[in-house]
C-alpha cells in the first residue's frame, strides 16, 4: 500500500513539475520594420525560441504586423493572448512606438498556432478575415484545437478563451478589404485543403505565404497535394517578391527572402520525381532508405520527423493519379494579380437612375425617399438613406428597398467620390432599408455589413415573407439575400472613416428590437433610422413604451449638444432633415396620445375593433399614409398595453 501511496505521489509531482514547466515556458521574438512611410509600417516577427514545436513539428508561426495611421493589421496572431501580448510588447518597446488599436486580423490558414490568439483583440471590435473554406475549418476543428493546444502550450491563456471564427469572408483571388486595397488574397484552397490564403503587396513586394512557403525547414505535405503545389508556387516566384513570409522555425531574417520560394519548389519537385519513379519500378521505401538526390535536404530543420510522412503522402497521390483520381486545380494567373487596386462592382449598374442626393453637411449625402407604400412606380425608392466620406473611405446607412435602389445608390456615390465603400450600417431590418443590400454585395471587395446584436434573427425569421410581399409589391423576384453581418453592434461601435469618427448606438426595443442609430462627429449629424419618423406616421413594431423612452433620450441628447459650437442635424428614417428637436416632439406627442387613448379605451373595456374607430381619426391628421399603419399601430399598443398594470 505504501509502494502504491509513493508512485502516485512520484506519478502527481511529475506531472505537476511538467505542467509547470509548460507554464513558465517563454517566448521570445525576433522583429524587424521592412517598410517604413508616412503612410504605414510594416513590421516582421518571429518567435525564437521554438515554443511551438511541440505543436507541430518545427512549426513557427511568422507574423506581419501592418502599422496604418486609422488601426493595425495583425496576419496570423498566434495561439493566445500572453503570446499576442509579447509580440506587441516587443515591437513597441524595441521601435519606441505606440500601436493603434487592432482594426483588421487576418488568418491565413485554420491552424490553431495561427488563429486561437484571434480572442485577444475582441475589445477593439476589429473585422476578423479568412477564406471562407478557413472560417468553416476552423468552425469544425477549433473546439478539438483548443483541446490540444491546451495540452501542449500555457493551458492559463486558453482556459475559457473564445473562439472567434472569421466572419468577412473574402472571395478566391481578391482585394482583400476595401481599407486594405494595397493587399490582394491569393487562393490555395485547392492545393491545401486547411484553405491556405496568401496576401501580396505587389508595391512593396512583399509576400506573406502562410503554411505554403516553409521558411529554412522541410515543408509538411499532409494537407496539401504535391504537384499543384509546386506549379503554384513557381507563379509566386514570378512574382518576383523582395519578402517571403511562411512557416517553420528560422535562424534569422535571411530566411525570408526569395530564396525560400526556390527552396520550397526544389524539394516538391525532388520527392515527387523520386516517388513517381519508385511507383514505376514497384518500390516503396521505408524509413531507413534514403532515395538519392536529397543530401542537399538532410540538415534542414524537420528532414528527420517529416520526410518520410511526406514521400508515403506523395506516394499516394501518384497511386491515385495513375487511375486518374488526382486533384486538378486550376493555374493561377497574372491577370488578376495585375488588376488595378480598386474597388469595382461585378457586373453593370444598369437599370441604374440618377438620384438627387442632397448634400446635408460637409461629407454628408441623403436620399430622401417618397413617403408611399412599395411599387413598381416608386422601385423602393421610399426610405431616407445616407453616405458619409472620409478621408479614407465611405460609409453608407441604410440602402433603399431594392436592387434597382441599391445600383441607384452606388452609381450616384461614384459621381461624387471614388473612395471605396468600407460599410454598408443596417438601421434595422425593414426592406425598404435593406433591399439595396444585394447591390453592395457585388463591390469587389464588399464592404462590411454592420448591424444591432439583434438584426440577423430578425433578418433571419422574416427574409421569406418580406421576399413573398416584394415579389407582389414590385414584381422583382428574391429581393433580399442571405448576407452576414461583419460586425453587431451590442451598445457602441466607433468606426474611423479616416479623420472622421462616426459613433453607432444599440438601442433598446423602440421602433423595432434592433434599432441602430449613426453619429457623426465632424458635422454633428444624427442618423436615426426609423426611431424618427417626419410626415410619415411612425409605425410600432417594437414597444410603444420603449419608443417613447428612446424618443425621449434622442431629444435630450439633441438639446444637450445644441449648446455646442455647430448646430445639430438630424436624418429621419422617412421624411426631411430636421435642425431642431420639433420632429422629435411631434413623433412623442403622437406615441403618448396613442397611449394614453389606447389606455383609457382599455379602462373602459372598449373593444379592439371600436378603438380603431374611436382613436383612429383623433390621432392621424397630421401623418402621411396614415390610413395603412394607424389601426396597426392601435393593435400592437393593445398588445402590449393590456397586461400593464
Amino acid at each position: 500500500m505504501v509502494k502504491f501511496w509513493v508512485c502516485g505521489l512520484t506519478l502527481f509531482l511529475f506531472l505537476f513539475s511538467k505542467a509547470l514547466a509548460v507554464e513558465k515556458r517563454d517566448y521570445e521574438f525576433e522583429t524587424l520594420l521592412i517598410h517604413d512611410s508616412p503612410d504605414q509600417k510594416i513590421y516582421l516577427a518571429f518567435e525564437k525560441t521554438g515554443y511551438l514545436k511541440n505543436v507541430s513539428t518545427e512549426a513557427g508561426v511568422n507574423s506581419l504586423v501592418v502599422v496604418k495611421k486609422n488601426g493595425t493589421f495583425v496576419m496570423d496572431p498566434g495561439p493566445h493572448r500572453g503570446y499576442v501580448d509579447k509580440l506587441f510588447k516587443t515591437i513597441t518597446s524595441k521601435y519606441r512606438i505606440e500601436l493603434p488599436p487592432v482594426k483588421w486580423v487576418f488568418n491565413s490558414s485554420a491552424k490553431p498556432e495561427k488563429v486561437m490568439g484571434n480572442y485577444t483583440f475582441l475589445k477593439s471590435s476589429p473585422t476578423f478575415i479568412s477564406s471562407r473554406k478557413t472560417a468553416a475549418y476552423m468552425e469544425r476543428k477549433c473546439e478539438e484545437c483548443r483541446e490540444d493546444m491546451m495540452r501542449e502550450v500555457n493551458p492559463r491563456e486558453l482556459v475559457g478563451s473564445e473562439i472567434v471564427i472569421p466572419n468577412y469572408i473574402i472571395k478566391e483571388n481578391s482585394l482583400l478589404h476595401p481599407e486594405l486595397l494595397d493587399w490582394k488574397a491569393i487562393s490555395f484552397s485547392c492545393i491545401k485543403q486547411t484553405g491556405d490564403t496568401l496576401l501580396w503587396n505587389e508595391n512593396l513586394k512583399i509576400l506573406y505565404a502562410s503554411e505554403v512557403v516553409f521558411n529554412n525547414s522541410i515543408p509538411s505535405l499532409a494537407k496539401g497535394h504535391t504537384k499543384p503545389w509546386a506549379r503554384g508556387l513557381e507563379f509566386l516566384r514570378t512574382l518576383k517578391p523582395t519578402h517571403v513570409i511562411g512557416s517553420g522555425t528560422v535562424s534569422s531574417f535571411g530566411d525570408f527572402e526569395s530564396k525560400a520560394l526556390d527552396f520550397n519548389i526544389t524539394y516538391l519537385n525532388l520527392i515527387y520525381e523520386i516517388a513517381k519513379e519508385d511507383y514505376l519500378l514497384g518500390i516503396f521505401r521505408d524509413g531507413d532508405s534514403l532515395p538519392k538526390g536529397l543530401a542537399n535536404f538532410i540538415n534542414t530543420p524537420g528532414f528527420d520527423r517529416r520526410h518520410n510522412l511526406n514521400y508515403q503522402k506523395v506516394s499516394r497521390e501518384i497511386e491515385l493519379e495513375a487511375f486518374n483520381q488526382n486533384v486538378k486545380c486550376p493555374p493561377l494567373s497574372k491577370d488578376f494579380v495585375e488588376k488595378e487596386n480598386k474597388q469595382k462592382f461585378e457586373g453593370k449598374l444598369n437599370g441604374a437612375v440618377p438620384l438627387v442626393l442632397d448634400l446635408t453637411s460637409p461629407g454628408v449625402y441623403t436620399f430622401q425617399g417618397n413617403i408611399a407604400e412599395f411599387s413598381t412606380k416608386n422601385r423602393g425608392l421610399i426610405s431616407n438613406f445616407s453616405f458619409i466620406e472620409g478621408a479614407d473611405c465611405i460609409a453608407v446607412i441604410d440602402t433603399g428597398g431594392s436592387l434597382h435602389a441599391g445600383k441607384s445608390f452606388i452609381s450616384a456615390i461614384r459621381k461624387i467620390s471614388s473612395k471605396p465603400v468600407c460599410y454598408v450600417i443596417n438601421t434595422h431590418v425593414h426592406p425598404d432599408h435593406t433591399g439595396g443590400n444585394k447591390a453592395f454585395s457585388k463591390l469587389n471587395p464588399p464592404p462590411e455589413f454592420i448591424a444591432h446584436k439583434n438584426f440577423t434573427p430578425a433578418y433571419v425569421n422574416r427574409f421569406n415573407t418580406y421576399n413573398k410581399r416584394l415579389l407582389e409589391l414590385l414584381g422583382e423576384k428574391n429581393v433580399l439575400e442571405p448576407y452576414t453581418v461583419t460586425k453587431e453592434v451590442k451598445d457602441f461601435l466607433q468606426l474611423d472613416l479616416g479623420n472622421r469618427k462616426l459613433t453607432l448606438t444599440a438601442w433598446e426595443t423602440a421602433h423595432t428590437n434592433h434599432d441602430l442609430t449613426v453619429f457623426d462627429h465632424s458635422s454633428k449629424t444624427l442618423i436615426t433610422g426609423d426611431l424618427l419618423f417626419v410626415k410619415h406616421i411612425p409605425v410600432i413594431d417594437g414597444s410603444l413604451n420603449g419608443w417613447i423612452k428612446v424618443t425621449r433620450q434622442l431629444i435630450d441628447f439633441f438639446e444637450r449638444l445644441s449648446n455646442e459650437r455647430y448646430g445639430m442635424k438630424i436624418i429621419p428614417g422617412h421624411g426631411p432633415l430636421q435642425n431642431d428637436e420639433r420632429g422629435l416632439k411631434n413623433q412623442l406627442n403622437y406615441l403618448v396620445s396613442l397611449k394614453r387613448s389606447v389606455k383609457e379605451a382599455l379602462r373602459d373595456n372598449i373593444s379592439l375593433q371600436e378603438a380603431m374607430k374611436s382613436i383612429n381619426s383623433e390621432l392621424t391628421e397630421v401623418w402621411q399614409i396614415s390610413a395603412n399603419y394607424s389601426k396597426r399601430n392601435i393593435s400592437a399598443a393593445y398588445a402590449e398595453l393590456e397586461w400593464e398594470d
